[in-house]
């Protein structure tokens, strides 16, 4: 992120409506959480699955599935 003030923040952010693209959208890229990404996402999310199974299989990766 960036080191400067509340100032620094506003003009960045007013600078966002000279673009082309929406604004919510550069709030959202700058404010989302940016992790590491990880070798199985596409496995997991592939569009043809059902959403439940996927969210199995997700939880089951990350070691959280309780049985």
């Amino acid at each position: 992120m960036m080191d400067g003030g509340q100032s620094e923040v506003i003009s960045m952010m007013q600078s966002w409506d000279n673009i082309s693209e929406p604004f919510l959208g550069h709030a959202h890229e700058f404010l989302r959480f940016k992790g590491t990404l990880v070798s199985w996402v596409k496995v997991v999310w592939e569009p043809l699955y059902l959403p439940r199974h996927s969210f199995i299989l997700w939880i089951a990766l990350l070691g959280r599935l309780r049985t």
